[in-house]
């Protein structure tokens, strides 16, 4: 086979063949002996990581010796380096320089990714580039692997042949016919934003041809030299949330890399949280996080921005080292605009720390019980591909991210995972899940989520949720309509389901005229309610008209009289279904650094989601795995698990923007078989306290933690 390919027209595939035969005549790629230590083999997942970026280039306070730069690397608590873009700028230095640099890297126990040479629009890996440069750098300890960034578009790996023949194999001509398509051959590749069979055919197509085509790489690349990682953070102007995702290939790309995350541009937020736990998608894999310093208030804000990836990441990427560095450039360089001063001791005061915390950083889960499901499909179909100014992204995401700003305000924590990834054994691990506009699934989706339910799940979801089919056309019902209990009769406004409209970001630092109220008239599941409560809501952004069928009603809309919130026993399982489709936008956006810095959610609105929680996991006969006292709404409140090593990792993390001092926070932690078992609690920085701790009637670990400002971390484990 080899020996024919050497013959073909195709300069690539000549080049590839005799390359492969001269190999296997040497009984194969011998891989360098310093990959055969764990450290290096497992370098980029196996520890936290702290990298600064973009070395070489657009600035002027940069060291220019390898061991300055290395050094100063070092004493700012990084791990590595990462060089994109700048590639350019390294070959001006020739390559016996940069060998030095990689030297200097390896003598301090450094490393570097390399800007990764991919397809066109980065549909893929470009393997000449990556062959060349494995080469060159094969013997260096310091060549950890490849980094790229931005969108990813297919490309050329997708083609209108290929759409074809995936439309045949999926559906068959009998099944194509009954949705209109009487020949294959008059089949094009749909455009954007047109809303219909085909476009969400091609979405899913898309997806799995990108998919294949990176994990070949991947493949290949770990195949040609052991221990070289391939990193990639994926921008939200240009991938999710602001453009096309072809439904869910931000998260299935996480499955095929080997570490990925968010590149936002602007400063930490809880925006760039969400965006991190949608990267990570309820499994256990390394994220990298990102955020722009440049743009941040102030050192506080960026000291937070670092911490925060200490529970949302293991590993934080600085875009452009001379935004933190210690020193200021001279005044000609106009690229200096973001340097400030005391950046560089944050940086060094917390990577350090999160070196210093790394096992209890790495390759942790969660204790499962609140799911927060994201449909990609809605959000690439219904809500469109269009960016507004600011590039905010689309009113899914927004509401969505309301939702999750609520959980984190009531000390509520919640994976966040994509319908499009569910498996049954995925879905079976979490007692409650949230599924809130998701206007259209999959049938598969919504068959997972019913069997689900069936079991004894319990689904909040609100108004027009699966009231359209895959491939965005309006239904006369809800698909899931037996599950919720109601029958869909109509949205008020009408213009609830004006696609032009609901693209829109909502933004306000005031209530609007057109508050509206839902009235609690039974508050036997919704837990903390009482009769008469009023939650306020903006009935202009849209609720669904719906009448109970086997579900019965526990609040309604004070005006009109109409259902509000309808509770359905469904198998073994039940339904909360709130009529209001935005529940998750009923707030007040406070401050602003490119995107909010904080939100107010109005009366009623953030107990909703809490309360209706609490009662749907009370249903379920669990509750949440901590009890917390004392605690602002500003902290997050969230525990990470290494199972392996019977570990609770409780993270408590100060998102508001000034330093304020966390004094007697009280936890009750529901550690599993807590009484059967010798319990060792322990503050594991800046060297290890323990504890004093009660053991509850109800089987808690109680204690109080100490005063802190803007993160504190607790570690449970079984004694030795």
């Amino acid at each position: 086979m080899l020996e024919e390919l050497k013959q073909d027209k195709d300069p690539f595939v000549r080049e590839n063949a005799e390359f492969s035969l001269q190999w296997i005549e040497k009984g194969g790629v011998r891989q360098p002996d310093f990959l055969s230590l764990k450290d290096n083999f497992y370098w980029m997942i196996d520890r936290y990581h702290a990298f600064y970026a973009r070395l070489f280039c657009y600035y002027g306070n940069r060291p220019r010796s390898p061991e300055g730069m290395a050094f100063y690397i070092k004493e700012g608590s990084g791990t590595g380096t990462i060089t994109g873009g700048e590639n350019r700028c390294l070959r001006q230095e020739g390559e016996e320089k940069f060998r030095e640099y990689l030297t200097a890297l390896n003598n301090r126990g450094l490393k570097w990714l390399e800007g990764l040479s991919t397809l066109k629009e980065n549909s893929g890996i470009e393997k000449r580039g990556c062959q060349e440069s494995i080469f060159k750098w094969f013997d260096k300890p310091a060549f950890a692997g490849f980094w790229k960034e931005e969108g990813i578009r297919p490309g050329e790996v997708v083609s209108r042949e290929g759409f074809q023949d995936y439309l045949l194999a999926k559906y068959g001509k009998e099944t194509l016919r009954r949705f209109g398509i009487e020949s294959l051959s008059s089949v094009e590749i749909p455009k954007e934003n047109t809303h219909n069979f085909l476009y969400a055919e091609f979405m899913e197509y898309a997806r799995e041809s990108i998919l294949e085509n990176w994990r070949e790489g991947v493949e290949w690349i770990h195949a040609l030299r052991k221990g070289t990682f391939v990193t990639f953070s994926t921008s939200e102007g240009t991938f999710v949330s602001g453009a096309l995702n072809y439904f869910s290939l931000y998260p299935s790309f996480g499955g095929v890399i080997d570490v990925h995350g968010p590149e936002s541009y602007a400063t930490h937020s809880t925006r760039c949280m969400l965006k991190a736990d949608l990267a990570r998608d309820g499994e256990v894999r390394p994220v990298m996080v990102e955020f722009y310093q440049v743009q941040a208030p102030d050192n506080v804000w960026i000291e937070k921005g670092f911490a925060s990836s200490f529970l949302h990441g293991e590993c934080y990427f600085v875009w452009h080292w001379s935004h933190v560095f210690k020193h200021p450039a001279d005044k000609i360089n106009a690229y200096m605009w973001g340097w400030d001063k005391g950046r560089w001791e944050v940086c060094k005061k917390m990577f350090g720390k999160g070196k210093q915390i790394s096992n209890y950083l790495i390759k942790t889960d969660t204790p499962k019980k609140v799911a927060l499901l994201y449909s990609g499909r809605t959000e690439d179909l219904i809500y469109g591909t269009s960016r507004f100014s600011g590039g905010r992204g689309r009113r899914y995401f927004q509401h969505q991210l309301g939702i999750y700003e609520a959980l984190l305000q009531s000390h509520i924590q919640s994976d966040v995972i994509w319908t499009e990834t569910l498996t049954r054994e995925k879905l079976a691990q979490y007692k409650i899940a949230l599924l809130l506009d998701a206007k259209s699934m999959s049938k598969e989706e919504i068959s997972l989520i019913r069997d689900w339910i069936k079991e004894g799940g319990a689904l909040i979801s609100s108004g027009t949720t699966t009231l359209f089919d895959q491939w965005n056309n309006l239904l006369e019902d809800y698909s899931l309509a037996d599950v919720f209990g109601v029958r869909y009769i109509r949205s008020n406004p009408s213009s609830a389901l004006n696609l032009e409209e609901i693209w829109q970001y909502v933004n306000r630092d005031i209530r609007p005229k057109t508050i509206g109220k839902i009235e609690i008239t039974d508050t036997s599941l919704l837990k903390g309610f009482h009769s008469g409560d009023k939650i306020n809501y903006d009935v202009a952004l849209g609720y669904d008209m719906i009448e109970p069928t086997t579900g019965k009603a526990v609040a309604k809309w004070e005006e009109g009289g109409e259902p509000a919130i309808v509770i359905n026993n469904f198998g073994k399982g039940k339904s909360i279904f709130i009529s209001a489709i935005y529940p998750g936008l009923s707030l007040n956006s406070l401050g602003a650094a490119v995107h909010t810095l904080d939100v107010e959610f109005w009366p009623g609105a953030r107990e909703l989601i809490a309360n209706t929680i609490t009662g749907g996991l009370g249903v379920t006969g669990d509750r949440l795995p901590y009890r917390v006292q004392n605690c602002r709404q500003e902290v997050e409140v969230a525990i990470r698990t290494q199972d392996e090593k019977n570990r609770w990792i409780m993270h408590l993390f100060d998102y508001a923007p000034s330093l304020i001092n966390n004094h007697n926070v009280e936890l009750e932690l529901f550690y599993p078989q807590v009484k059967d078992k010798r319990i060792e609690v322990f503050y594991p920085y800046p060297k290890r306290r323990n504890i004093n701790f009660q053991i509850t009637e109800e089987g808690g670990i109680r204690f109080r933690v100490r005063d802190f400002k803007v993160h504190e971390m607790v570690v449970i484990e079984e004694g030795r």
